[in-house]
């Protein structure tokens, strides 16, 4: 965490370049890619959920090695997800 004069310090930074070239400052500003997690989330935790109990039970009612896999992989990153999700970040 910053504290207030860091904080102060880097506003006054973030204005200066928005004076001294406001069209690099645009771009960098919008320039951050989403985090891949954030992409892989739009489902969210609870619907890689579903997705993996229903491959899970796709998976039994076919008697299907792969899809078991794919259906375990689902719920492995429904796991993950949920976890991230629940984390706080620093």
């Amino acid at each position: 965490m910053l504290n207030d004069s860091e904080r102060r310090r880097l506003n006054e930074i973030e204005q200066g370049l928005w004076a001294q070239d406001p069209s690099f400052a645009r771009r960098i500003s919008t320039a951050a890619p989403p985090r891949p997690s954030a992409r892989l989330a739009g489902l969210g935790p609870l619907g890689w959920l579903f997705v993996a109990v229903g491959g899970t039970g796709l998976a039994l009612l076919y008697r299907s090695g792969w899809l078991a896999l794919i259906a375990l992989s689902a719920i492995c990153l429904s796991m993950g997800l949920w976890s991230a999700h629940e984390t706080p970040h620093r």
